[in-house]
C-alpha cells in the first residue's frame, strides 16, 4: 500500500504535474541525506519500520500503516512526493496516487540513486523509448523465447524421468456430468468427461503414484472453522470487533505490536483442539493410505490434516501453524503449551529472554515462508503427476503460484465452489486498461503513448501489436484453462467433491 493513501488501490499514475518542483535530485544523492535505513523524524515516534523520505527536503517519516507522520509532513509543508525505502514507490498526495517511475523522468531519476543505493547496481531499464514499436515487438519475441525454452526444459527433465524409471452439505457437485447451472458453467466436453474419468480410474489402479494436493481454508469450513474470502461468512468479513484498519491487519507484524491483544483474541477461537477433521481431511489422508500421495501444500494454520493422520513429513503448511511458538523479537522459542494456556487466559505470550512478543509460528504479512515450503516445492512439483487442489480462493503468493509449476502434461483437478486462478483472456478489441498487472509497466507506458499518439503509423502499429500480444499472452497463460486439454473443475463444496472423486475411482475408494 502507498504511504499516506486512504483510498485503498490505485493505478500508478504515468505523468505528474507536481514532480519537477517536488524532487531535489541534489539533496536526494547526497547519501547523508537519503538513507534506507532510518528512524522518523518525530521525536516521540521513531518508527523505524516502513518509513518515507519527503524528496524535497530530504525529511523521513513514517507512512500512514504506522503513525502516518509523512501525511502530516504534507499537509504542514505542501511537498507532495515521497519514497517508500521498502518497495522504492513513489507517492504524490497531490495526485493521491502512485507514480510510475518508467515514464516520469524526475521521479525515474530519483528512483535510480535509490535502486544503486539499495541493491548495488545501476537500474537496467532506461527510460523512455525513442522507437516504442522495435522495443515491444523485443519483448514480445522475448516472450515468444521464454516459451520455447519452458518447452524445451520440461521434455528433457520428462526424458530423464522415463530414463531413470523405465518407464454445503446438500450441494451436489458438478461437473459436466452433473452441471449446478449449464448456464453459468462451462460444459466441458465429453472428451473430457472420459478424460477425467480415466484419471481417477487411474489413481485407483497405481498409474499416479506422485499425487499432490494443495488445499485452502475452503476445506475446513465443515468443520465449524470460517475460510477467509468468503462474502458475509468469511472471516476478514467478520473481524469488525477487533477494531482493526483493514481485516489483514490481523495478520501484520506491526499491528501485533501495537494491538497483541486483537490476534490473541483469534488465536483463541482457532487453537487446536476443538475442531474435528471434515471428510476432505480424511480423503487427503486415504491417498496416503493407498500409497499415491507426495505431498499435501496446505494455507491451513488448523492442523487438521495431522488430526486425520496424515504424516508429518507428507504435509507441508505454507503459512506456518500452530505447532511451534517464538518470540518476534529475539526468536527463542517457547513450548506451545506456554503460548496456548496464555492465550486461554486472555494474557499476552512474553518472551523469558527479552520480554519480547511471543506468537505461534503463524506467517504474517511480510514474514519469510518456512524453509521446507521452497526446498519442497522445487522439487516435488517436478514429480508431480497429478495436482488436486481444494478449497482455496488462490489469491496469496507465492502458494497460488504452485499450480503453474508441474509439468505442463500434469493433470489439473480443482475441487472448489467456483473457478478461481483461470487463464488471463483478451477479448478481440480489449482495452488497455485491462492490461494492468498482466504485462510490465514499460510496455503498457509505450502502448499508451501510441494510443495518445495522432500519427495514422502508430495507431496502425498499435493495433498490430495489440494483436501480437494478445496471442503471447494467451500462449504463455498462467492459470487453469477450464474446459480443454488437461485442467477439470470439480464444483461444490469439498466434501462432496471428494466423495464424487472416491465414487468415480471406486473399489477401496
Amino acid at each position: 500500500m502507498d504511504p499516506g493513501s486512504e483510498s485503498g488501490y490505485v493505478q500508478a499514475r504515468f505523468r505528474c504535474p507536481h514532480a519537477k518542483l517536488s524532487i531535489n535530485l541534489a539533496l536526494l544523492d547526497d547519501s547523508n541525506a537519503s538513507p534506507l535505513q532510518s528512524i522518523c523524524s518525530v521525536v516521540e515516534c521513531s518508527n523505524t519500520e516502513e518509513n518515507c523520505v519527503c524528496t524535497t527536503c530530504g525529511a523521513v517519516f513514517c507512512g500512514r500503516w504506522k503513525q502516518a507522520h509523512m501525511v502530516q509532513h504534507n499537509q504542514e509543508t505542501g511537498h507532495n512526493i515521497s519514497l517508500g525505502f521498502a518497495d522504492l514507490s513513489f507517492w504524490c498526495y497531490g495526485c493521491d496516487s502512485y507514480l510510475h517511475h518508467l515514464t516520469i523522468r524526475p521521479v525515474y531519476d530519483a528512483y535510480c540513486i535509490f535502486h544503486q543505493r539499495k541493491f548495488g547496481e545501476s537500474v537496467k531499464q532506461p527510460f523512455g523509448n525513442p522507437d516504442p514499436v522495435t522495443q515491444l515487438e523485443e519483448g514480445l519475441n522475448s516472450l515468444s523465447v521464454e516459451t520455447k525454452e519452458t518447452k524445451e526444459t520440461e521434455e528433457t527433465e520428462e526424458t530423464e524421468e522415463t530414463e531413470e524409471t523405465g518407464a454445503s452439505d446438500t450441494e451436489e457437485p458438478r461437473t459436466a456430468m452433473a452441471p449446478k447451472n449449464e448456464e453459468k458453467e462451462e460444459k466441458q466436453t465429453e472428451e473430457q468427461d472420459a478424460d477425467l474419468l480415466k484419471i481417477l480410474q487411474g489413481v485407483a489402479q497405481g498409474k499416479h503414484k506422485n499425487v499432490i494436493v494443495m488445499c485452502g481454508a475452503g476445506i475446513s469450513v465443515s468443520a465449524g472453522i470460517p475460510d477467509f474470502r468468503t462474502p458475509g461468512t468469511g472471516l476478514y468479513d467478520n473481524l469488525a470487533k477487533y477494531n482493526l484498519p483493514q481485516p489483514e491487519a490481523i495478520f501484520d507484524l506491526g499491528y501485533l505490536r501495537k494491538n497483541p491483544k486483537a490476534f490473541n483474541t483469534l488465536a483463541k477461537e482457532l487453537f487446536p483442539g476443538d475442531y474435528s477433521p471434515t471428510p476432505t481431511h480424511h480423503f487427503i489422508k486415504l491417498l496416503h493410505d493407498q500409497g499415491v500421495l507426495l505431498r499435501c501444500f496446505s494455507q491451513n494454520i488448523d492442523g487438521l490434516e495431522q488430526l486425520a493422520g496424515l504424516p508429518e513429513q507428507k504435509l507441508v503448511q505454507a503459512h506456518g501453524g500452530f505447532s511451534k511458538a517464538h518470540c518476534i523479537d529475539c526468536s527463542e522459542e517457547h513450548p506451545t503449551s506456554e503460548v496456548r494456556k496464555a492465550v486461554m487466559a486472555d494474557e499476552i505470550p512474553r518472551c523469558k529472554k527479552c520480554k519480547g512478543l511471543v506468537k505461534p509460528d503463524i506467517v504474517f504479512f511480510g514474514e519469510n515462508l518456512p524453509a521446507r515450503y521452497f526446498n519442497l516445492s522445487q522439487k516435488d512439483f517436478k514429480k508431480c503427476d497429478l495436482l488436486i487442489v481444494m478449497g482455496t480462493s488462490l489469491q496469496v503468493q507465492p502458494f497460488a503460484g504452485l499450480i503453474d509449476s508441474v509439468k505442463s502434461t500434469c493433470p489439473r483437478i480443482l475441487v472448489n465452489r467456483e473457478k478461481v486462478a483461470e487463464r488471463f483472456k483478451l477479448e478481440e478489441n480489449f482495452d488497455l486498461e485491462d492490461l494492468h498487472g498482466v504485462v510490465g509497466f514499460h510496455v503498457l507506458s509505450q502502448l499508451m503513448e501510441l494510443q495518445s499518439s495522432d500519427d495514422p503509423e502508430d495507431l496502425e502499429a498499435l493495433n498490430m501489436l495489440k494483436a501480437q500480444l494478445a496471442g503471447r499472452i494467451m500462449e504463455n497463460g498462467k492459470g487453469f484453462d477450464f474446459g480443454q486439454g488437461r485442467d477439470f473443475f470439480v464444483g461444490g463444496d469439498s466434501d462432496n467433491g471428494v466423495k464424487f472423486l472416491c465414487k468415480e475411482m471406486g473399489g477401496q475408494w
